[in-house]
């Protein structure tokens, strides 16, 4: 089990995260209210993006304790032609704070005698603040378009520490 100051911090760091993405919500919303272009559309979108928002941050606080690394999910639907697939993205809650993107490593995603190479794995910080530390790892996954279907899996690391399995589910 985690140790409690750890699970305080991610905890703390979800709800964080939580109200910053609502604020940033509230402001978008009121500057459309102002400029008279707020419609239905726009307004499902944001009920939609706070739901989905607290149920991360549910999910968060319930596994704040864990030991085993975060995993990201990726269904990357590709044709068989040319060109790329993707990008497929997600965001991952850290169990620990990087001052920056050099300190993780990729590895390829294998699947059976397939695999993807490292350069399809883009890492970014989702804090887009200049310098931020970086709690939330963006992840964006880009793949050719024939590409061969499965399940491929690989993991970010630091040193020696798994810091997120990732799982890219690719079919037709």
């Amino acid at each position: 089990m985690a140790k409690p100051g750890k699970a305080l911090k991610q905890s703390a760091k979800s709800i964080e995260r939580l109200s910053r993405k609502t604020a940033k919500r509230i402001e978008d919303a009121q500057a459309a209210i102002d400029g008279n272009t707020y419609d239905a559309h726009q307004f499902a979108k944001d009920v939609a993006g706070q739901t989905f928002d607290a149920w991360g941050t549910i999910f968060d606080l319930l596994g704040a304790a864990r030991e085993t690394p975060p995993a990201a999910f990726f269904d990357i639907l590709v044709t068989g032609g040319g060109g790329n697939a993707g990008p497929a993205t997600a965001t991952v809650n850290l169990l620990d704070t990087f001052q920056n993107l050099n300190q993780f490593a990729k590895t390829p995603l294998n699947s059976g005698n397939n695999a993807i190479a490292v350069g399809a794995i883009v890492l970014t910080n989702a804090n887009q603040t200049p310098n931020a530390p970086i709690d939330d790892l963006k992840i964006d996954v880009t793949i050719p378009n024939n590409q061969a279907v499965g399940l491929y899996q690989g993991f970010i690391s630091s040193g020696s520490t798994v810091q997120v399995t990732l799982n890219v589910n690719v079919h037709l």
